[in-house]
């Protein structure tokens, strides 16, 4: 039977750009990982972590995109859209990808299932990384993102409290245990009420480091170019296919094409609202800036290192560079054209413009890099890792 209190002795967290490959570091490190394992711009590497997924949330749940009404008081329900460069993916592809010691469970409908899986693996020693509603933590923006991942390594039953360790903050953190329950289950998102865990229960690493990286990389490109999401639930797919979810380059793309529509079909506060929402989730949300493209940045120097200049070279590097710069740009004008008196008004026609133009040179820059990428690095992704490894 666990005890009533526990913490784990000598667990260290640092700062970092993503709350889960942050997480992630730390608990490989935590457990002995070798340092160029345990890198945040490596583990999104290999979990082919950058995407671009966006979500209509009006359109998918139907709702009238006329933006005429009292703003709602939360951001994302003001916003009534979505978007991250994060895949849906990354940690099955991670896993997968590296050959983790990792499990990985789930108690949806039981929350004190859920509760002891934790608490066991803490009394045990080992820190617990799971998911939850930023909404019901109180050191987070008043706002609901039910995918935000972070580290469980204390707890103390009788005075109801969780230990939590966050990237952001250096103290730990007391979560109240009702609050982490929320958390985890969310009632606003009655299909999100996973109740997920994730144990790293050591530092190994059963796969050949650079073919594995290699071929993530092919992964991370030919899901760019085409928008393929490999696990996709039947549900996403539906959504895709109805035009509700955008991925890849095609869905990057269709956003592009759709801001001088909402731009006509949205009031200003609505239309405000978007744009500053779009710009903090490219800007700040988890992202470490420039919507993940600075962590891939860092991920392609990683491997011209490690792999010499035959399959990632310095001009892949340099235009990943300039695509991130765009996508900064195409943050910071979205703030401009939020805090602008009416972002409808013909004023602020030269912001829209610039927004087009930054657009379009993230795009074309990603095209460019990930048509290349794919088809150089081809060979990788036909060969089976002992294979691959042996090159």
């Amino acid at each position: 039977m666990a005890p009533r209190r526990a913490v784990v002795g000598g667990y260290v967290w640092r700062p970092g750009a993503h709350c889960a490959t942050s997480a992630l570091r730390d608990l490989l490190q935590f457990h002995g990982a070798p340092a160029d394992i345990a890198n945040e711009a490596v583990l999104a590497g290999a979990a082919s972590a950058l995407a671009f997924v966006a979500i209509r949330y009006d359109a998918l749940l139907g709702e009238e995109e006329d933006g005429r009404g009292d703003e709602p008081a939360l951001p994302s329900k003001a916003a009534n859209f979505f978007c991250t460069g994060w895949s849906i993916s990354f940690l099955g592809d991670l896993i997968a990808t590296l050959g983790l010691d990792v499990e990985c469970g789930a108690a949806p409908d039981d929350d004190n299932v859920a509760w002891a899986a934790v608490r066991d693996r803490v009394a045990s020693g080992r820190p617990v990384l799971v998911e939850g509603d930023t909404y019901y933590l109180w050191y987070k923006p008043r706002d609901h993102f039910p995918s935000h991942l972070f580290v469980v390594f204390g707890y103390d039953e009788d005075a109801g409290v969780a230990l939590v360790a966050e990237r952001d903050f250096a103290r730990p953190l007391e979560v109240p245990l009702t609050d982490l329950a929320l958390a985890r289950s969310p009632p606003d998102f009655p299909q999100l009420r996973r109740n997920t865990w994730i144990d790293v229960r050591s530092g190994r690493v059963d796969a050949p480091v650079t073919p594995a990286l290699l071929r993530a990389l092919h992964r991370t490109s030919r899901r760019m170019l085409t928008g393929d999401v490999d696990e996709a639930t039947p549900g996403f797919q539906a959504a895709r296919d109805a035009g509700f979810i955008w991925t890849g380059l095609p869905g990057f793309a269709a956003f592009r094409a759709a801001l001088p529509l909402w731009r006509r079909q949205l009031a200003g506060p609505r239309l405000r609202a978007r744009c500053q929402y779009i710009a903090s989730l490219v800007l700040r949300a988890g992202s470490g800036g420039a919507f993940f493209r600075n962590t891939f940045v860092a991920f392609l120097r990683d491997l011209v290192s490690r792999a010499g200049l035959l399959w990632v070279t310095p001009a892949d590097v340099q235009q990943a560079q300039a695509a991130a710069a765009a996508w900064d740009g195409v943050g910071t004008t979205l703030e401009q054209i939020a805090v602008a008196f009416d972002p409808t008004h013909a004023t602020a026609d030269g912001l829209w413009l610039q927004l087009d133009a930054l657009l379009g040179r993230a795009y074309a820059n990603e095209l460019a890099l990930f048509t290349r990428l794919e088809a150089r690095l081809r060979p990788w992704a036909a060969l089976s890792l002992p294979a691959a490894a042996r090159l």
